[in-house]
């Protein structure tokens, strides 16, 4: 328990974000910061002996709860409560607190720590632009979009003076894609500077040179001041540039793009942390889970190394040490996830995931971690050793589900933020993940990120969706032999032909088309033979039409065309000719061989007033096929014309 003698530790004392204060059993306030005090419009000399029941707005009683718990001495619960506190004024201030027992004057006392809602927006610049791009991330559909539109929200709504972002060409020279700016001359004059990579050249020493060797995001907040980035200083001076931050993109674990963003203001790139802690956290808790889940399904490891607790001693270890069933697993393949998100931000103590008693399934050791003693010394190494004890840690690690926050100050008077993320694998619960972070280290420039960081996860996230969504979309929409659409694809661009035509008052056809001679192929030379015509049939299908005309194969040597704005039939004539001539061309097949096919095709020609099912009109044009195939031996053409089902 932090004991408080005589006075706050100068970090508590002289904080500009938190308001503190120490009550004792009664409610009185025994201590406080200058910043609590002009919180509440009170003198800090009368602040003190005020009683904290006097402005707070407790209708509950939550707060009488909260003293009597803190000054019995129970630790740390879970605390990150919204109350309204009344100034002495009289008017009233949205605050959220969190509170701890301390010891003051021999006495368990509760100590609050008080964060203005309103004092909060004050870092509200980098918070807006991600709230913006994750907005964005929702709505857009293709990757240069996605870009082009982020630089356009650090620019027109965030308010930075210029963005762009680029891509490290083989000359490692920064090539800008899209460049944004408050004013065209400045558009240019950014489009005009000369970056890069290389170290050994004098425009190959700043921020985004930085971003690209580190992949972390790189802040210079005061450029006049750097000497290695002075190739760019007239340029920095003409636009009243002072602070820059240079955010790499990755993709397949490479730098895919970069982000230089540039602002009038020093030190202009800072927010708010405690949330994206959380969403850091939930977002490495849902990919260790997705791993885990992974690897059940492909059998690496099995469901009784992650569910059965079985801690195996380390031989000669003192104090003992154990391991688990699963070590191996989670060395190569959940560490590495951890160190990546514990790499994001610099001030992170520790990441630690544990089992769901509470035993360390893997930690950091990156940075240096609030450990001391035989803690530090042992987690080292040990991957199965219980250190957190407390009642927070366990319910994470247990039951929770929903995230917990512990803020509190340490005997050196940093404030930390201890964050309890769950993890659950296959929907049932396993663990938890603990992240801890400290607060007066974090200082405008760091902070960033932290915030950037996050929102490029989800980008990178979204980047590979995309990747994703495309592949699953030609597995659903595309005929994986020939490439062609396939019939939910036909269904789709069918209906919305349908409605062009009614709109639009023009005539459109469907045409199923079935190849003639085809069978004997496969019984002849095989179905990789068979595959190969398919394929060239298909090619030669999509480029015989004209660039309107939509072409998809719905089964076996089958295939249907939507011809749209079709004036009559006689418009149609030269397509149709030149489809026939095209098919008819023998297709070269290995050892040599050759093998022609011919085609029957079955054309309904409609003119639509009203909304028709796809359904409808394909049994149109089957039916025709049907008369096409039937009088194949006296047909005047290949293909056979219904206006109407018969």
């Amino acid at each position: 328990m932090l004991d408080i003698k005589d006075s706050l530790p100068e970090a508590l004392n002289n904080s500009e974000y938190f308001g503190l204060f120490i009550y004792q059993d009664d409610g009185r306030i025994v201590r406080a910061n200058k910043r609590i005090a002009d919180m509440l419009d009170y003198d800090e000399r009368e602040f003190i002996g005020k009683s904290f029941l006097d402005f707070v707005i407790d209708p509950e009683n939550e707060i009488k709860d909260t003293i009597s718990r803190r000054t019995r001495g129970e630790e740390f619960l879970k605390e990150d409560a919204r109350y309204i506190f009344k100034s002495k004024k009289g008017s009233l201030i949205p605050i959220s607190i969190c509170s701890y027992t301390v010891s003051h004057g021999g006495k368990p006392s509760g100590l609050v720590l008080v964060i203005d809602k309103a004092k909060e927006k004050s870092y509200e610049k980098l918070f807006l632009s991600i709230s913006q791009i994750n907005q964005l991330i929702v709505r857009v559909a293709d990757e240069e979009t996605l870009l082009r539109k982020i630089c356009d929200i650090f620019v027109d709504t965030v308010g930075y003076d210029a963005a762009t972002v680029g891509y490290i060409d083989g000359s490692m020279l920064f090539k800008q894609k899209y460049t944004k700016a408050r004013t065209n001359e400045h558009e240019e004059r950014l489009r005009s500077l000369i970056i890069g990579v290389d170290l050994d050249t004098p425009y190959g020493k700043g921020s985004v040179a930085r971003a690209f060797a580190s992949e972390r995001v790189s802040l210079v907040s005061d450029v006049l001041k750097e000497r290695d980035m002075s190739y760019w200083h007239d340029y920095y001076r003409r636009f009243n540039i002072n602070s820059t931050c240079s955010i790499p993109i990755l993709k397949n674990n490479k730098v895919e793009y970069i982000f230089l963003l540039l602002d009038s203001m020093q030190s202009s790139f800072s927010e708010n942390k405690i949330d994206k802690i959380i969403e850091l956290a939930g977002s490495c808790a849902g990919k260790i889970a997705d791993i885990i889940e992974g690897a059940l399904k492909s059998g690496e490891i099995s469901a009784s190394d992650i569910w059965d607790r079985n801690y195996i001693p380390v031989p000669d270890t003192t104090p003992q040490k154990y391991t688990t069933l699963f070590t191996g697993f989670v060395k190569n393949r959940i560490q590495p996830v951890q160190d990546k998100y514990l790499r994001m931000n610099p001030n992170f103590r520790f990441f630690v995931l544990t089992d769901d008693n509470g035993y360390v399934a893997a930690h950091n050791g990156i940075n240096d971690q609030p450990l001391t003693g035989d803690y530090k010394k042992d987690l080292y190494g040990n991957r199965s050793m219980r250190i957190f004890d407390d009642p927070v840690g366990l319910s994470v690690a247990r039951n929770t589900d929903r995230f917990i926050v512990q803020t509190y100050p340490r005997d050196t008077g940093e404030i930390m933020s201890d964050v309890g993320v769950p993890v659950f694998i296959g929907g049932r619960h396993w663990g938890g993940i603990r992240v801890g972070a400290g607060e007066d280290r974090m200082n405008l420039l760091e902070e960033i990120q932290l915030d950037v960081s996050f929102a490029l996860e989800k980008i990178d996230n979204y980047l590979k969706l995309l990747s994703l969504q495309e592949k699953l979309k030609i597995a659903a929409f595309y005929d994986a032999l020939t490439g062609l659409p396939n019939r939910r694809a036909l269904t789709d661009e069918l209906e919305k032909a349908i409605e062009r035509a009614i709109r639009q008052k023009w005539q459109m056809a469907v045409a199923m088309i079935d190849l003639d001679g085809f069978k004997p192929v496969n019984d002849a030379y095989g179905h990789e033979a068979g595959d190969t015509v398919l394929q060239v049939i298909g090619r030669r299908m999509r480029d015989s039409l004209r660039k309107t005309d939509f072409v998809a194969r719905i089964g076996g040597d089958e295939f249907v065309l939507i011809l749209e704005d079709c004036k009559n039939i006689d418009s149609l004539m030269p397509v149709f000719k030149k489809l026939e001539e095209s098919i008819r061309v023998p297709v070269a097949l290995s050892g040599n061989n050759t093998i022609s096919v011919g085609l029957s095709m079955g054309v309904h020609l409609c003119v639509l007033d009203h909304a028709v099912s796809a359904d409808i009109l394909l049994r149109y044009a089957d039916n025709a096929l049907y008369q096409s195939k039937e009088h194949k031996a006296d047909r005047k053409y290949y293909w056979t014309l219904t206006d109407k089902f018969n």
